[in-house]
């Protein structure tokens, strides 16, 4: 009686784990609209880094997420999973870069790197 009473809690006691390990995997889904990564470097078209520009990522719905590039020229923006319309705009007179519905997967890194052409005549010290 005993070795069956035994059998019976250790069957019970490996169901019960099981089923609590599924539902913890169904915790754990990603879900629509988690955040993303966009990165990259900014350069002018002969390569120099670009600090000071501003990096803008509009939802659908309006919002405006943005960040600016360190004296380095990256930038990095931390974005729900979505479509964006970025622009780029350097305070340097280079002409603004604008892409439209750029996609951020969820969870994944995005890396753009982007090159500003500049105005005529381009004469520019960063």
């Amino acid at each position: 009686m005993k070795l069956l009473f035994l059998l019976l809690f250790v069957t019970a006691s490996a169901t019960w784990s099981v089923r609590a390990q599924q539902v913890t995997g169904v915790h754990t889904r990603p879900t629509p609209g988690g955040p993303g990564i966009l990165t990259g470097t900014v350069t002018d078209l002969q390569g120099a880094l670009i600090p000071g520009v501003i990096v803008e990522a509009k939802e659908r719905k309006g919002k405006i997420l943005k960040t600016q590039t360190g004296s380095d020229g990256i930038y990095t923006l931390s974005l729900p999973a979505g479509r964006y319309r970025l622009s780029f705009k350097s305070t340097f007179g280079l002409t603004p870069i604008i892409i439209d519905d750029y996609q951020v997967p969820f969870l994944l890194t995005m890396h753009l790197d982007v090159s500003l052409p500049c105005d005529d005549p381009c004469k520019i010290v960063y």
